[in-house]
């Protein structure tokens, strides 16, 4: 359950980029590639860790409190770190300064996980339960979120968004041009009412083979 890296083409080998015995989840890069915060399940629950690659490979614990932290998410300038703790009591959603120190905020108000950047780190995504949510961002000076407000949810010929691995990274994602990629469940196809059983099938099979 320990991090790798390998060539998206396939080619060469993997490499292992962490070790030890607990349980690791691939979470977000920095833009310059040299840093990964990911999920790691430690004594305390499950918490935020810090891979530096450069100059010298490190790694540190970013965020450990008695609650679970997982989904890290990097704002695409770098400087803020979105992430899910369940301190309130249910999932939500924080964001705080990257690397830190400094003060986190909630921004979700009732509940959230997995949260996404916008391209351009104006808004945050993140969803709870079946629907996407969106909250606009502000960092100029200080960091403000604005309400939540609801972006879509399934359409009227979805049963709902599938979910990953609890502690998996996001299972959706958003392109650079806005668009939305997620699975969505269809709707059930009715259970079969008729078996069909047939016998000597495979000597049916050479017949008709050999006949051609």
């Amino acid at each position: 359950m320990q991090l790798h890296s390998t060539n998206a083409d396939g080619t060469g080998r993997a490499e292992e980029l962490t070790e030890g015995p607990t349980a690791q989840f691939s979470g977000s890069w920095s833009l310059n590639g040299k840093m990964l915060v990911f999920d790691e399940l430690r004594p305390t629950g499950w918490d935020l860790s810090l891979l530096t690659l450069e100059p010298k490979r490190t790694v540190r614990v970013l965020v450990q409190t008695p609650f679970n932290e997982t989904h890290p998410r990097l704002s695409p300038d770098g400087n803020w770190l979105a992430y899910v703790s369940d301190e309130s009591g249910e999932p939500d959603v924080y964001v705080q300064p990257f690397p830190g120190p400094g003060a986190k905020w909630r921004v979700s108000t009732d509940g959230g996980t997995m949260p996404v950047w916008d391209p351009h780190g104006r808004e945050l995504f993140y969803r709870h339960r079946d629907r996407l949510m969106a909250v606009t961002i502000q960092t100029k000076s200080t960091f403000v979120a604005e309400i939540p407000r609801l972006l879509f949810e399934p359409s009227g010929n979805a049963t709902g968004f599938a979910f990953a691995m609890p502690y998996a990274d996001s299972d959706y994602d958003v392109a650079p041009d806005g668009r939305f990629i997620m699975i969505e469940h269809g709707q059930s196809e009715a259970p079969a009412t008729q078996i069909t059983l047939v016998q000597n099938w495979f000597e049916e099979l050479k017949r008709r083979v050999l006949t051609k």
